[in-house]
C-alpha cells in the first residue's frame, strides 16, 4: 500500500525532496526531522547521492530564516545578555565555519541554533550556508545510504 508521501516523492523525484527539505528547514524547531525524507527517497529508489545534495542545499537555504532573525534581534538581546553575546561572537571568530559544520551534520541538534549565533555574531552569510550545506550533506549522505539498504532488504530499489 502507497502512502501519500511516498506517491509524492517518487512523483516529483528531486524537486519533491527538495521542497520537502526546504519547507521543513525553514519552520522554527518544528516537523520532521529531515533526514528522513532523505531516507525514504533513496528507499524508494532515488539516487542517494544526488538525493544527499539536493537536500542538502535546500537545508542550508531553510536555515537562513534563523540566520536573518539572528541578526535582527542582536541589539535587542545585547541589552541584557552582552557578555553572551561577546562571547558567541569570539566563538564565530575562531571555529565558526567548522562549528557549524559540527551542528548541521548532527542529526537531532536543531540548526536553527546555530543560525541564530551566526546572525546574532554577523558571521559571513555565504561562508554560514556553505558550512551548513556541508554538514547538512554529511548527515544526509549517510541517511540516504542508510535508507538505501533499507531499500534494497525490502526490494523498493
Amino acid at each position: 500500500m502507497s502512502v501519500p508521501f511516498q506517491e509524492y516523492l517518487v512523483s516529483f523525484g528531486y524537486f519533491g525532496v527538495f521542497m520537502a527539505v526546504l519547507i521543513t528547514s525553514l519552520t522554527f524547531f518544528v516537523g520532521i526531522p529531515t533526514f528522513t525524507y532523505v531516507s525514504l527517497a533513496a528507499a524508494l529508489g532515488l539516487n542517494p547521492l544526488v538525493s544527499a545534495l539536493v537536500a542538502s542545499i535546500a537545508g542550508a537555504l531553510g536555515e537562513s530564516p534563523a540566520y536573518v532573525v539572528g541578526l535582527g534581534s542582536k541589539k535587542a538581546i545585547e541589552r541584557r545578555y552582552k557578555h553572551l553575546i561577546t562571547y558567541w561572537e569570539a566563538v564565530f571568530k575562531k571555529y565558526g565555519f567548522w562549528a557549524v559544520v559540527l551542528v548541521a551534520a548532527l542529526p537531532f541538534v536543531p540548526d536553527e541554533v546555530a543560525g541564530l549565533l551566526a546572525g546574532m555574531a554577523r558571521y559571513d552569510y555565504l561562508k554560514f550556508l556553505v558550512a551548513t550545506a556541508i554538514g547538512k550533506f554529511l548527515k544526509y549522505l549517510l541517511a540516504a545510504y542508510g535508507g538505501f539498504l533499507v531499500g534494497l532488504k525490502l526490494g523498493t530499489v
